[in-house]
């Protein structure tokens, strides 16, 4: 996990810890005053949040061994001794991953909604192979620059493989969300017709069906890219040249095999959540579907033809 998900990953989860603390409440039972404690299922679920990132491991493990931790009610009243105890540990974890992200957050550059971040494939790994990313990363980026972006490198995220690249304003990172997207598609059929290819090769049949094959594949990913582009197109709004298209659908092309190698393409951490779901970030080949049929799928439903 890199530093900046670390960083967002505490400032989701900090809160659930020491908001069970600030709200608890006394309350008197048989003449013995107890801590009432709430929303403790949040702060069970803020504590499985840290641990997952191997955050603070033996303080979380104290923590997941009190028994008010194994318990499912969402309300508990604690005892004197319990009470502190639990204050204790959970003080204690709330202030060391706040220190942590204020740490972070200061090492890291400051991003805005004009970035865009990318992990290099595990293969960008010497001099030539990194060349090579960066030569297709620039292909990649290619038609951004047509439609008044940029696709300036940031820097490096300290101690990781993540660039940090500003590509400007809204259109120009719905367009590189866009371009992304069916880079992925195009990566989920380039498996799909491996995939093809080894059934074809061990069941030994003749290098002609192979070839026609082949054929068809070439022209199925044609027809593809052709759709991809024209969705893209259609979404800037902007009469696009010929040299252009041929742009955009190199750029697919490219993305797609990028994608394959293990690159990511994320938004920044601060973009809102219509952003970040433009992206295909941790989105599995299986469940990536082109936005070609989405938007076909709209227009039957707009026009009454389902």
């Amino acid at each position: 996990m890199r530093l900046s998900e670390i960083s967002e990953l505490i400032l989701k989860n900090k809160e659930g810890i020491i908001r069970v603390i600030e709200n608890a409440k006394d309350v008197t039972i048989n003449g013995i005053t107890y801590k009432r404690l709430t929303n403790l299922d949040q702060f069970r679920q803020s504590v499985n949040k840290l641990d997952e990132a191997a955050l603070f491991p033996n303080l979380i493990r104290f923590i997941k061994e009190l028994p008010s931790f194994s318990m499912t009610p969402n309300t508990l009243d604690f005892s004197p001794a319990d009470f502190i105890k639990f204050e204790r540990l959970a003080r204690q974890l709330f202030d060391l991953v706040s220190e942590l992200a204020f740490t972070i957050n200061e090492t890291l550059p400051e991003q805005n909604e004009e970035f865009i971040n990318i992990k290099l494939p595990p293969s960008a790994n010497n001099f030539s192979s990194l060349s090579k990313f960066f030569r297709d990363l620039d292909k990649a980026f290619a038609p951004i620059l047509d439609i008044g972006g940029s696709a300036t490198v940031e820097g490096f995220e300290p101690g990781s493989k993540w660039i940090n690249i500003v590509v400007g304003a809204s259109l120009a990172i719905s367009t590189s969300a866009s371009l992304a997207w069916s880079g992925a598609v195009i990566a989920k059929k380039i498996q799909e017709f491996r995939m093809q290819d080894e059934a074809i090769r061990s069941m030994g049949l003749k290098n002609d069906f192979i070839s026609a094959l082949k054929e068809g594949q070439e022209k199925q990913m044609k027809l593809f890219i052709d759709a991809e582009t024209g969705a893209i197109c259609k979404a800037t709004g902007k009469e696009y040249t010929t040299e252009e298209i041929n742009r955009i659908k190199l750029s697919i092309e490219t993305f797609g095999e990028l994608i394959i190698k293990g690159t990511e393409v994320h938004p920044s951490l601060t973009a809102p959540e219509e952003v970040r779901n433009l992206f295909p970030k941790d989105i599995p080949f299986n469940l990536i579907e082109s936005k070609t049929k989405k938007l076909e799928q709209n227009n039957l439903r707009e026009n009454g033809q389902e």
